[in-house]
């Protein structure tokens, strides 16, 4: 499943203004892409924002990402669902899964696990702290958006002093 993971970045095809970027360097054209269209958003939540925004971007660009989160999901969603791995071992696997997102990817995933085309993803990014390499500088507005997730996405890193700053709350 990872195999057909690297397949699908690999197979990513983009022809813009500045010629044609393939594989993984797609995702730093999405990055940017979406910050642009993030930035002209208005919503009156960050949660509506971040919404709005990959809405806007995934009209755009479904037929490039929706073969991409879909496939992650099933990935998730199998180790998640299947019997014949122990919770210790799930860890190991989704951690494997995890090793191989690129910071732009994670960006993407963030924003589009809180749209509704990756909705049932997201308790499964909660669960196995699928942002746990996430840099929080690379996100548009980290101060309000690293809340919109569970504690528990972020795995190791700290991220009380965001929690703290939102909501006025020690998580």
């Amino acid at each position: 499943m990872v195999m057909l993971h690297h397949e699908i970045i690999r197979d990513m095809d983009l022809d813009g203004a500045r010629g044609r970027t393939t594989g993984r360097d797609c995702f730093r054209v999405f990055h940017k892409r979406l910050r642009r269209i993030h930035e002209r958003t208005v919503a009156a939540t960050p949660l509506q924002r971040a919404i709005r925004a990959y809405d806007t971007f995934d009209r755009a660009h479904r037929p490039e990402v929706g073969h991409y989160f879909r496939n992650f999901y099933r990935v998730l969603k199998y180790v998640h669902e299947t019997t014949l791995i122990d919770a210790e071992n799930k860890a190991s696997y989704t951690g494997v899964l995890r090793a191989q997102l690129s910071s732009h990817e994670l960006v993407l995933l963030f924003y589009g696990t809180l749209h509704s085309v990756g909705e049932e993803l997201k308790p499964l990014v909660e669960q196995y702290f699928i942002f746990d390499n996430l840099e929080f500088n690379r996100l548009y507005d980290p101060a309000s958006e690293v809340p919109l997730y569970a504690e528990s996405a972020y795995g190791q890193q700290n991220v009380a002093p965001y929690f703290v700053r939102s909501t006025g709350r020690v998580p």
